[in-house]
């Protein structure tokens, strides 16, 4: 604290030469808030900043403050965020499931994992397992709640599947289910958003050279393996299983097999979404044969959610249970509802699916976007001009609104985080990454493009700051 007040320097690390100066200020000093009427220490510490908003320069340089030290090298220029982009996006590629790294593109090679899954019966939707949202009942129609596993092993078979592997790994296991669409969600959107910022061969990765944008590639890694498990009257069960908790923590050496779920209406729907948006941005980038591909995959998911006779039914035997059953409910969301045939008529302006769009109550799908933390999830409607000019004024007008709460939010809290405000009853909730910058972070981009406002590219920009090492830990 003592250096409060006092100079700190920009170096240039070509010669060494002080290049700017500025004075060292206080941020903010043992910030806290009140958990349960307790008084919290948010960051135990008295923090300093050092503004250098003003600094414009391009090249390599270092913080230095006499007596203290200096930083590490940072880059000012048009391109300073490539190399962060580099590393964490090819995060995904470590990640992928059912393929080799190898030395050619990376330090860390690895054998292919779980090439082959074998067709289940579970269901793919874990909201359906227990609690009120269960829909297994006993022979007396008594709603039972079952740990998911056991469903995978009673209704496990031997057919093998080889064709079914691929997405990403999920959470230090090995399965790969429905929550990985908002991957898909977060990289295709930005691709359609901003399509001059991305290119073949950005990543180095195994599709780098096919001519298309590298982020698309990624992308359809997790699409891809769910439109091969696809079955011949279009459904497709979107969830990877096994019996249990990996074996063994290297998914090289790991033996389990790996269930294929149920196809059922609710998983056709959400994949045909993702199949529509990876074919809209195959198109955008003049892969035709892999957008038609994927489109029309997209269409048959799409008719089979739609029709209610293809409703998923099971019945299995549990050791203490007997005899259980499934029913798949009869109501789709309709958040996915429009999200599906949005994409779908943005591919082939077909009437049929406008008139989807337009039946589904927006509202509804808009204050879902906004309260489950999905800055992307209505991107489709700003991306060019659509018909739907009234969604796509009260979207912007959504975002707009959310981006400025979290700017309050960001400048409230010592490190520039966002999250809800200091008094939120849900200030505290950090579970499944809700105390992250990226969930919200999103609000920031969707402002930014639909504004172009400088100050939401900084809070975005923040986001980022606060994930690779401002943050109280100093960890990245």
């Amino acid at each position: 604290g003592s250096q409060l007040g006092e100079k700190f320097y920009i170096i240039d690390s070509a010669d060494g030469q002080a290049v700017y100066q500025g004075n060292i200020t206080l941020r903010k000093q043992l910030q806290s808030t009140l958990r349960d009427k307790t008084p919290v220490l948010l960051d135990g510490e008295k923090v300093a900043e050092l503004n250098f908003s003003n600094f414009n320069r391009i090249g390599k340089f270092y913080l230095y403050i006499p007596g203290v030290g200096r930083s590490w090298e940072f880059e000012v220029g048009p391109d300073a965020l490539g190399r962060a982009f580099y590393v964490q996006t090819r995060g995904l590629f470590h990640q992928r499931s059912g393929i080799e790294k190898s030395l050619a593109h990376t330090r860390w090679d690895m054998g292919a994992d779980h090439k082959i899954s074998y067709r289940g019966g579970f269901m793919p939707d874990d909201r359906q397992y227990q609690g009120p949202g269960s829909c297994l009942t006993d022979a007396n129609g008594k709603r039972l709640s079952i740990r998911h596993f056991e469903v995978v092993k009673a209704t496990a078979t031997n057919e093998a599947l080889p064709e079914v592997y691929g997405g990403w790994w999920d959470a230090g296991d090995f399965d790969r289910r429905s929550y990985h669409f908002e991957i898909v969600d977060c990289l295709l959107s930005v691709y359609l958003l901003f399509p001059e910022n991305f290119s073949d061969s950005q990543l180095d990765i195994p599709e780098s050279g096919n001519g298309i944008p590298d982020i698309v590639d990624e992308a359809a890694w997790g699409v891809d393996l769910w439109r091969r498990a696809q079955n011949a009257a279009g459904g497709v069960g979107c969830w990877l299983e096994a019996t249990s908790h990996p074996e063994n923590p290297d998914p090289v050496v790991d033996t389990q097999r790996y269930y294929l779920a149920l196809p059922t209406r609710g998983s056709s729907l959400q994949y045909s979404i993702y199949a529509a948006k990876l074919a809209r941005a195959y198109r955008r980038c003049g892969a035709m044969e892999q957008a038609e591909l994927f489109y029309n995959s997209a269409v048959r998911a799409f008719d089979y959610a739609m029709d209610e006779k293809n409703q998923a039914r099971n019945n299995f035997e549990l050791p203490k249970q007997g005899k259980v059953f499934y029913t798949e409910p009869l109501s789709l969301p309709p958040e996915q509802q429009f999200k599906a045939a949005l994409n779908l008529y943005l591919y082939d302006r077909s009437e049929k699916y406008a008139e989807i769009v337009d039946k589904i109550n927006f509202d509804s799908v808009l204050e879902w976007s906004k309260n489950n933390s999905r800055p992307y999830y209505l991107s489709e409607l700003i991306e060019e001009k659509t018909p739907f000019f009234t969604n796509q004024k009260k979207y912007s007008a959504m975002i707009r609104k959310k981006a400025d709460e979290l700017l309050k939010s960001q400048d409230e809290l010592t490190y520039r985080n966002i999250n809800w405000p200091l008094n939120h009853r849900f200030f505290f909730f950090m579970s499944w990454g809700a105390g992250l910058p990226t969930q919200k972070g999103g609000f920031f981009i969707m402002a930014w493009r639909i504004d172009r406002k400088n100050k939401y590219r900084d809070a975005a920009l923040l986001c980022v700051d606060w994930m690779l090492g401002t943050n109280p830990m100093g960890r990245s």
